[in-house]
């Protein structure tokens, strides 16, 4: 369970990335949004929009008889919206278009009353013709001015272009103005299909593409009637001039005539295609979201997986957000994530180490203090058994000469039991040093070839005496073995544990038979004897340190040691014991060397 300390520093460093991930939201929505458009190809052209454009250079070559005077002008500054104004080539041009059928023209300069009054009655009617319409503009105090050739603010064919750039240059908005006048594009989409658009409403310009995503056409192509009927029948014409300084916007997709900027916002009104975005605060609650996945994935798996799951959660972001920007022009920021995915992972993955460091210095400290336990635990058993050990030594050589010396029968008797029980006590005190000595860090094992048959003839002979007190015969089956390297010690110690529990825990002139065999480069040894048997209950146990089973500890006194050793030097060799038992049926219990 993790602390209040561990938890707060989490949430903290969750929170950190969150607040920055929120800061980069604006950077998002600035720059990266831009960078949407860039990238995706063209979008399909739904509405028939076209665009007539004309320069600079094409138009003085056009006009240049007229406009010597105002040449020398625009070595001094940009040239204004009436340097292209001439009653005439207007004439011409909307006059063309209108006997090739288009639904409507849209004339992005601005000809207010800055232009002479056309001087023709066959000019005012081409100008007043009601599939035209002239730009509108708002002055420095947001009044309206009027285009010339409609003189009252209702007028059906005037229709206001205000374009307002956010702070960094970029047109990336429609923004409402407080003017009644209807706003050029709208009045164009109407001619498209019905269109209402609340005038209050704040909207993200969808672009198609760069401005070629238009069926293009220069004045040249439709003053002189070069261009075929069909390609402008039942279009909408916005009529302006490319790289004119008052005619050019920045967009996020780079400079654009402000004729195509008015095509993608005619297009977005006549299929309300905006780019749509939703409240702060529903991007604040996604980026919390994404910060707790993040950080749960951070601190569940270790940092390489992290990272490589990171990557597969910020390809699934990008690849949803691309998509929903493309087909159902939804925004949703990418850098974001990726930011905070980043700073989650940097500060989870510092925490991951320090607290790595913090846990190993405890490590050794911990290691440090057991094993200075270990050691003071050693020595004191050590010091203990050795203190034991010596008048235990006097105490057996006394009782052996007092029961050697001793006339009565009955003295004699209660010698030798003493004699048993300060065996046993020796005992004791061995299996409590042999099991410091195994448990050491340093333990080794000292392997020789040996003859196991040999250990156990010489087990056998020591262990006579304890059979002939009860009784009971140790008989030998011994198979011709090879030489096994083994620590010659561990494996004497071994037998005769199974040796020995095999005559103490049964019956006075019971059998215990030794078995040694050879097969597929292995060496069993089996010891059977024919006493109570063990219940299942404890045959599951009996490997176990310090267990004794439920009726040995009412008949037979033990240290619940013996077995544990017999497995732990076995497996120390690479083999493996095994036991088999059945109540009154005998034990049949063993081990397998590699040869």
């Amino acid at each position: 369970m993790w602390g209040g300390r561990v938890i707060g520093s989490l949430a903290a460093r969750a929170l950190i990335a969150w607040l920055i991930s929120l800061v980069a939201l604006q950077y998002d929505e600035s720059t990266n949004y831009d960078y949407r458009f860039q990238v995706r190809p063209s979008q399909p052209l739904k509405a028939p929009i076209a665009l007539v454009l004309v320069n600079e250079q094409e138009w003085y070559r056009w006009v240049e008889p007229s406009i010597n005077m105002i040449r020398p002008l625009k070595e001094i500054g940009p040239l204004t919206d009436s340097y292209f104004w001439n009653e005439e080539l207007w004439t011409t041009l909307i006059r063309r278009l209108l006997e090739v059928e288009v639904k409507a023209i849209g004339v992005t300069f601005f000809f207010g009353e800055n232009i002479p009054r056309p001087r023709r009655l066959s000019s005012m009617v081409v100008f007043e013709n009601p599939r035209v319409y002239w730009s509108a503009r708002l002055d420095a105090e947001g009044r309206t001015r009027l285009p010339r050739f409609a003189p009252r603010i209702y007028s059906p064919n005037a229709g206001l272009v205000d374009l307002t750039e956010d702070l960094d240059g970029v047109l990336r908005r429609v923004i409402p103005t407080p003017s009644t006048a209807t706003s050029l594009p709208l009045s164009l989409a109407r001619e498209i299909g019905d269109v209402v658009r609340p005038n209050h409403v704040v909207e993200t310009i969808n672009y198609l593409g760069p401005p070629d995503v238009f069926p293009t056409f220069t004045f040249a192509e439709i003053l002189t009637n070069s261009v075929q009927r069909a390609k402008l029948r039942g279009h909408v014409v916005l009529v302006g001039a490319r790289q004119s300084a008052g005619q050019e916007l920045q967009t996020p997709l780079g400079p654009m005539p402000k004729a195509a900027v008015i095509g993608n916002i005619l297009h977005n009104l006549a299929f309300d295609e905006w780019v749509k975005k939703a409240p702060t605060w529903f991007y604040a609650i996604y980026l919390l979201v994404l910060c707790f996945l993040f950080a749960l994935i951070s601190i569940v798996f270790p940092p390489l997986l992290t990272l490589t799951i990171f990557f597969v959660v910020w390809g699934f972001i990008a690849a949803a957000s691309t998509w929903m920007f493309d087909v159902v022009h939804f925004w949703l920021p990418i850098a974001s994530p990726i930011i905070m995915g980043t700073l989650i992972l940097a500060l989870f993955v510092t925490w991951q180490l320090t607290e790595k460091d913090r846990l190993n210095w405890l490590l050794e400290q911990e290691s440090s203090n057991l094993r200075e336990l270990e050691i003071m635990k050693n020595n004191f058993v050590s010091l203990f058994s050795h203190d034991l050990k010596t008048p235990l030594a006097k105490i057996s050589a006394t009782l052996d000469k007092l029961k050697f010396s001793a006339l009565e029968s009955e003295i004699s008797e209660e010698l030798g039991s003493l004699r048993k029980a300060s065996y046993e006590l020796h005992r004791y005190i061995q299996s409590i040093l042999q099991v410091i000595r195994v448990e050491a860090v340093d333990f080794k094992l000292h392997k020789q070839p040996v003859d196991i048959n040999d250990i156990v003839l010489r087990l056998v002979d020591e262990l006579k005496p304890l059979a002939q007190e009860k009784n009971s015969m140790i008989l030998q089956d011994l198979e011709p073995l090879f030489s096994v390297e083994v620590d010659p010690v561990l494996i004497k110690e071994v037998l005769q544990n199974l040796i020995e529990n095999a005559i103490k825990y049964t019956p006075n002139g019971s059998i215990v038979k030794v078995i040694t065999r050879e097969h597929e480069n292995m060496v069993d040894v089996t010891v059977i004897d024919n006493g109570p048997g063990i219940g299942q209950s404890d045959l599951e146990r009996v490997w176990e340190k310090f267990y004794r089973g439920s009726q040995s500890e009412l008949h037979t006194r033990g240290s619940g040691l013996g077995l544990y050793f017999v497995k732990y030097f076995v497996e120390l060799h690479g083999g493996r014991v095994f036991v088999s038992s059945e109540i009154n049926q005998g034990t049949k219990i063993g081990f397998t060397l590699p040869l």
